[in-house]
């Protein structure tokens, strides 16, 4: 039975999308992993026989389902289930039988998320799908199952797989105009997933197309979602003032439209937010509302995420006996409704909490647990940003209509100016026909070199596409590594100095012992360095110092330990540079350093950097043993520098001297490299 589901799901797609054939290859072509069905199968749920003695409406010889009930599944779940229940028809040979059991299916699997049992609330969802096939609004219908199954993944941090359902809401509901009043909604949550593992910007997009097409279509009171979680971005932007504005927008909205579950993610958000902003007493009330509010909402938000909230604010005022009860109910929540990732920050909480009261094993065995599901945490992130590539990449579906438009119009302008000629040339005889011709082979040739000059431009722009792309999976690889120094083997070696500090507590004679002292010194220093090579590796420590501090603590750090005096001279403001180049302008000056340790054998080096109208020079001067020219062009690593530099409009040049002709450094000799990158935007116009 394992593969029931997937197999009804692809049967149901194959029929209706045999009309949008593009449509219906890329879902059946997603569709490929297994859906496991616990043993059921489709269809296995069913409406209750015997009807409530207290009907709240009915809807007799209505076939179809009323568009006030559909929009009421969504808006009141509860309300909408009893209605269903009432109006649902005995038999499938009744008219409108399938379009209600599509309702009661979907209702069903919202009402299970929403309680927390999010395995058969997505049970309900996927057999909603199956059921959206015998309906007689197919696409919206299907858009809305795959929105909830997503919802159901969501909730238990499964962003691989809630992305994926999500992008088919996506899809299918831009391929229907009747979906367009739900675009709002799957817009906004394809940017939580895209939130949940950090592609902020790629989020806010997806944010701005909920706002607007919320507001187009009147769904308003789908706006308070949308600006809470605006809100959560400006946050991690470190604009706290901005997101407590989006955050109170939100809780004006959801109170306005009673949307109770957006109204217990407002407070929540803001109660982080003034936890961030460092006024832990002022978040207080706002959690606490949360915990007191007797609205049923999803047990993620109130029963998990208020009371670890709470937990932190009460760390933060130095509450820890309440700290700790609030954090541990948090971690038991996590825990039973299976959220990895509270589980994951709770664990790192409790770990601070028992450290500030000196309680090391409970902080050790805390931080251990929160070491273990890391790397499980961090894999799983990896897996979701993969699968969301194609997602990310999807707005360039667009761009491919529009140059599909641009070709369309080229080729009936090539039509219709053949027709004139045509025309012109039966009109005014064969000396005009002549004339023209000679005219069109004139243009023809132009076009051609037209064409010729664009497919230049088009290979050197994917060049510098490729060197980009590289040298960002270069810098995503550093941040990668430098989080994993910092906070894998960082924290490794923190809880080995905490141990160590136990011992040394319940055994005061080490205190004296010089081997002790030394471990112990040697700890230090191993963490200072670790912290050190991970902020250079950090392309935000980079971004967040400024190139000239950067710089100069790159340059300082090299001097340690090194027989190698460096000067560091650096001219101009660059305050202004984006921080792309700020980056590449950093990663060249740490390979021309690195390349003088390792092999120019220097005693003294120059570093300088200076910024003058929108022209930015580097030069590198070391009195080391020079190289062998040649080298420029078989190097790698200079080989990896002209391409860097290439791609910045910039150009390197290499004056060197071995001395005499055994390399002895003892003669003149060294390296100069001047390297000079024109900053002005570039502009390109063509015919």
């Amino acid at each position: 039975m394992k593969h029931i589901i997937l197999y009804e799901i692809i049967k149901s797609w194959r029929a209706v999308f045999q009309l949008r054939t593009l449509a219906g290859v890329l879902v059946c072509m997603i569709l490929v992993s297994p859906v496991q069905t616990n043993g059921q199968s489709p269809g296995s749920v069913s409406p209750p026989q015997e009807v409530p003695a207290d009907p709240v409406v009915r809807f007799p010889g209505i076939a179809g389902v009323p568009d006030s009930v559909r929009a009421l599944v969504h808006t009141n779940p509860k309300a909408a289930y009893k209605i269903i229940t009432e109006n649902m028809p005995r038999g499938e040979e009744d008219p409108g039988y399938d379009d209600w059991m599509f309702e009661f299916l979907l209702v069903s699997g919202i009402l299970k998320i929403e309680e927390g049992n999010y395995d058969a609330g997505r049970q309900l969802c996927l057999e909603a799908i199956i059921q959206s096939r015998k309906t007689q609004k197919f696409f919206v219908n299907s858009s809305r199952a795959f929105n909830n199954a997503g919802n159901a993944f969501s909730y238990q941090s499964d962003y691989k797989e809630a992305a994926k359902y999500y992008y088919y809401a996506v899809v299918i509901a831009e391929q229907d105009t009747a979906a367009a009043k739900y675009l709002g909604s799957y817009y906004n949550n394809m940017a939580t997933v895209l939130m949940s593992v950090y592609q902020n910007d790629r989020a806010f997009y997806y944010l701005n197309k909920a706002e607007i097409a919320n507001i187009q279509s009147g769904a308003y009171n789908m706006l308070p979602s949308v600006y809470s979680n605006k809100g959560v971005i400006y946050s991690r932007q470190g604009n706290t003032d901005s997101a407590y504005f989006y955050f109170h927008q939100a809780l004006v909205f959801a109170r306005k439209y009673n949307k109770e579950q957006t109204e217990i993610t407002a407070l929540i958000n803001i109660g982080a937010n003034r936890i961030e902003k460092g006024r832990p007493a002022e978040a207080i009330p706002y959690l606490e509302e949360v915990l007191r509010s007797k609205k049923s909402v999803n047990p993620y938000y109130k029963e998990t995420n208020a009371l670890y909230m709470l937990g932190v604010a009460y760390i933060y005022t130095e509450d820890y006996p309440r700290a700790e009860r609030y954090l541990k109910q948090a971690l038991q929540n996590a825990e039973t409704y299976g959220i990895p990732e509270f589980v994951h920050e709770t664990h790192a909480q409790l770990s601070d909490l028992y450290h500030q009261t000196k309680d090391y094993r409970q902080a050790f065995l805390h931080h251990q647990a929160y070491i273990k599901l890391k790397d499980s945490i961090i894999g799983k992130e990896n897996a979701a940003a993969v699968n969301l590539l194609e997602v990310k990449y999807r707005t360039t579906q667009k761009d491919k209509e529009l140059v599909e438009k641009q070709l369309l119009i080229r080729e009936q302008e090539r039509m219709l100016t053949k027709k004139n000629v045509w025309i012109g040339g039966i009109a005014l005889g064969s000396l005009t026909t002549i004339l023209l011709l000679t005219g069109l082979y004139q243009k023809y040739r132009h076009r051609q070199r037209l064409q010729e000059k664009q497919i230049q431009i088009l290979t050197k722009e994917q060049e510098i596409g490729r060197l980009k792309a590289m040298m960002q999976g270069e810098e995503k690889e550093r941040s990668r590594l430098a989080r994993e120094l910092h906070d894998g083997i960082g924290g490794t070696l923190a809880a080995v100095k905490m141990s160590f500090r136990a011992v040394q507590k319940n055994f005061r004679f080490l205190e004296d012992t010089e081997s002790f002292s030394e471990a112990m010194s040697m700890l230090d220093i191993m963490s200072n360095e670790l912290r050190e090579a991970a902020h250079n590796l950090m392309p935000e420590s980079i971004i967040q110092n400024g190139l000239p501090e950067s710089v100069h603590r790159y340059c300082a750090q090299i001097k340690k330990g090194k027989n190698l005096d460096i000067e560091c001279q650096i001219y101009g403001s660059f305050e202004h540079l984006d921080a792309d180049i700020v980056i590449s302008v950093y990663r060249i000056i740490q390979e021309l350093l690195h390349n003088v340790v390792k092999h120019a054998k220097a005693t003294h080096a120059i570093v300088q950097i200076s910024l003058h109208n929108d022209l930015l020079s580097i030069v590198l001067e070391d009195n080391g043993i020079g190289f062998n020219p040649d080298w420029e062009t078989t190097g790698i690593g200079l080989k990896n520098l002209h391409s860097r530099i290439h791609h910045m409009n910039g150009r390197m040049t290499i004056e060197t001297s071995t001395g005499d002709e055994s390399g002895n450094a003892a003669v003149q000799s060294g390296t100069t490299i001047y390297i000079e990158i024109d900053l002005t935007p570039r502009k390109r116009t063509l015919t």
